[in-house]
C-alpha cells in the first residue's frame, strides 16, 4: 500500500517538475536579455517597440473605454489589453511589462511539459519539449512584448481538449470560452474551433474506432452540434471585428492603403489577401522539424508495418505525393512582393531556382507529407485524425495569409510533434536514439536564437 502511494505521489509530481525544468530554461536567459539590453535591436525588440507596446500604451490611456477601430497591431487587441492593465494599475516600466507579458510564455511551456511529463519519463519530456524554448519564435517572442506566444498557448489548450475527447458538455464551454480568449487575441487562429467540433465527433474511446464514422452516430451528431453552438461566441467575435474595421480581417494601419505613418515601416509588402506558397511552407517546415522527432513513432510504425502494411505504406506514400504536389504548384522562389521572405526563403534566395519553384521548398514539402503521414499512421486511432485534422485546419488558415513567414508555422510545428511524440509513447520508454533529434534540434535552434538577438 506504502510503496502504490508513492509510486502515485511521484507520478503526479513528474509532470510538475518537468514544467518547473523547462520554465527555467526560458526564465533564466530572459533575465538575462530584459535586463542586460541585450537584442535591442533584434527583429522583434523593433515591433515590440514599434507596434505592440505603443498599442498597449494608448489602450492604457483610454483604460476602459478602449477604440479598437485602429491601434498599432494587426491582431485582435485582448493581448494588449491585459498588457495595458498591467501598464494602467501597476507600472509603466518597459522592463517589467515585458516580464508581465512574458507570463503567457511560461503558460505555454508549462501546458506542454506537464503534457508531455504524463505520458513519458522526466529526462524524455524535457528533451521533447526543449526546442519550444530554444525556438528564436518563442524565445523572442517571451522576451519581447508580442502576442505570439498568448495565442499558441490557445492553440495548444484546444488541440489537448480534442485530444482528450471533450464529449461532456462542460468541457464544450471550456473549449467555447478558451477559443473566445483565443480569437480576440489572434483572429487568424479561428480555424482551432475544427479541433473542438471533431473532438466532440469522434468516439471518446481511443481504439473504439479507426474511421471517422463513428459507432453512435446519433450522439456524436448530438455531441458536435453543442460544440458548434458553444464555439458561436468565437465567430461572433471574428465577424465584430471585421465589420469595425471596414469588411477587413486587420486594423485599417495594417490595409494595403493605410494612411497612418506607421504603416510606412510595411513599404510595398503586401498584408492583406492569401498566399499560395504558405501550404509548401508549412509542410517544408514540418519535414524539417518532424524528421528529428520520428524516432518516438518508430515502434508504433514497425507495429503498423506488421499489421496494416499495405495500409501503412500507402497512407505514408500518400502523404508526400499530398506534399510534393503542394510544393510543385505554387511559385516559390524568394519574393518580398509576394509574402515570400525571412527565415527559410533566406536559405531560398541563395539556391537554384527553376521556372519561379524551389527545389529546397518542393523536397522538404513532400518530406512534410510523408513525416505528418507517418505519425498519423503511427498514433491511436482517435488521436490520429485530431492529428491530420490540426495540420489540415491550420494550413487553410495561414494561406489565407498574405505573409509566408517561417515565424508563423515554426511554433506550431514543435508544439505538434512533441505533443504527438508523447501521445506515441503509450507509456512505454522511448528509444534513446530517438533522443538525439530533439536534442540537435535544441541546440541548432538556439544557436540561431543567440545569433538572431546579436
Amino acid at each position: 500500500m506504502t510503496n502504490g502511494a508513492e509510486n502515485a505521489e511521484s507520478a503526479r509530481r513528474q509532470p510538475i517538475s518537468v514544467a518547473i525544468g523547462l520554465s527555467l530554461l526560458f526564465a533564466i536567459p530572459l533575465l538575462l536579455v530584459v535586463f542586460t539590453g541585450y537584442g535591442a535591436d533584434s527583429r522583434a525588440a523593433k515591433d515590440q517597440d514599434r507596434y505592440h507596446l505603443v498599442a498597449a500604451e494608448r489602450f492604457a490611456t483610454e483604460w476602459p473605454r478602449f477604440d479598437f477601430s485602429d491601434y498599432e497591431s494587426a491582431t485582435t487587441p485582448a493581448y494588449h489589453v491585459l498588457v495595458s492593465t498591467f501598464i494602467r494599475f501597476v507600472t509603466g516600466d518597459t522592463p517589467f511589462v515585458r516580464l508581465f507579458a512574458s507570463l503567457f510564455t511560461f503558460g505555454l511551456l508549462a501546458t506542454l511539459a506537464v503534457t508531455a511529463g504524463r505520458r513519458t519519463t522526466k529526462l524524455t519530456a524535457l528533451i521533447l519539449c526543449a526546442p519550444l524554448v530554444a525556438s528564436q519564435y518563442v524565445f523572442q517572442a517571451g522576451a519581447f512584448m508580442l502576442p505570439d506566444n498568448a495565442g499558441w498557448w490557445g492553440v495548444l489548450s484546444l488541440l489537448l481538449l480534442a485530444y482528450g475527447a471533450p464529449t461532456h458538455w462542460r468541457a464544450m464551454v471550456a473549449g467555447g470560452v478558451i477559443l473566445v480568449a483565443l480569437v480576440a487575441t489572434r483572429q487568424i487562429h479561428l480555424w482551432a474551433a475544427g479541433l473542438v467540433w471533431l473532438g466532440a465527433w469522434l468516439d471518446p474511446g481511443d481504439d473504439r474506432t479507426g474511421m471517422l464514422l463513428s459507432q453512435d452516430t446519433r450522439r456524436s451528431v448530438q455531441r458536435t452540434i453543442t460544440a458548434l453552438a458553444f464555439s458561436l461566441p468565437a465567430f461572433l467575435v471574428v465577424w465584430w471585428f471585421y465589420r469595425l474595421w471596414g469588411d477587413a480581417l486587420t486594423p485599417p494601419l495594417f490595409q494595403v492603403g493605410g494612411s497612418s505613418e506607421r504603416a510606412e515601416g510595411f513599404g510595398k509588402i503586401k498584408t492583406t489577401g492569401g498566399n499560395l506558397a504558405a501550404p509548401a511552407t508549412v509542410l517544408s517546415i514540418a519535414g524539417a522539424i518532424g524528421l528529428l522527432y520520428l524516432g518516438f513513432c518508430w515502434r508504433r510504425l514497425l507495429d503498423a508495418m506488421r499489421h496494416r502494411r499495405f495500409e501503412t505504406r500507402a497512407t505514408i506514400a500518400a502523404g508526400g505525393v499530398v506534399g510534393l504536389f503542394l510544393g510543385s504548384i505554387p511559385p516559390t522562389s524568394f519574393s518580398m512582393d509576394d509574402g515570400r521572405w525571412s527565415g527559410v526563403w533566406n536559405v531560398v534566395r541563395r539556391l537554384p531556382t527553376v521556372a519561379d519553384r524551389s527545389p529546397l521548398i518542393i523536397g522538404l514539402s513532400m518530406l512534410g507529407g510523408i513525416v505528418i503521414a507517418t505519425f498519423f499512421v503511427s498514433l491511436s486511432r482517435r488521436d490520429r485524425w485530431v492529428f491530420l485534422a490540426a495540420w489540415g485546419g491550420f494550413i487553410v488558415a495561414m494561406t489565407a495569409n498574405a505573409l509566408a513567414w517561417q515565424r508563423y508555422y515554426e511554433p506550431f510545428a514543435i508544439v505538434m510533434f512533441a505533443v504527438a511524440a508523447a501521445r506515441a509513447q503509450n507509456g512505454e520508454p522511448a528509444p534513446r536514439w530517438a533522443l538525439a533529434g530533439p536534442l540537435l534540434l535544441t541546440i541548432a535552434s538556439a544557436a540561431m536564437t543567440s545569433l538572431s538577438l546579436r
